[in-house]
């Protein structure tokens, strides 16, 4: 019940002093192992975005980008 309590004081304090996310994401770790006994792990995530080449995201991307390079050279209106 402690723990639940210090948690709940963490995340308030996260809002009102703007303390470092490190230092929030220590000390919640900390509550959730002594509440459930486990921390709670999150999947990894790729370093940035991820599209297969001949997908059509991929595509939709790239006539973006060129129909936005065109505009900005002045062709097409």
């Amino acid at each position: 019940m402690e723990a639940r309590h210090y948690a709940e004081l963490c995340d308030i304090s996260l809002i009102a002093d703007n303390m470092k996310i490190e230092y929030y994401v220590a000390l919640r770790s900390r509550y959730e192992r002594m509440i459930d006994g486990k921390v709670p792990q999150l999947p990894e995530r790729p370093g940035g975005v991820v599209l297969e080449a001949g997908s059509d995201d991929a595509r939709k991307l790239l006539r973006a980008t060129a129909r936005n390079l065109r505009k900005n050279l002045g062709y097409g209106g």
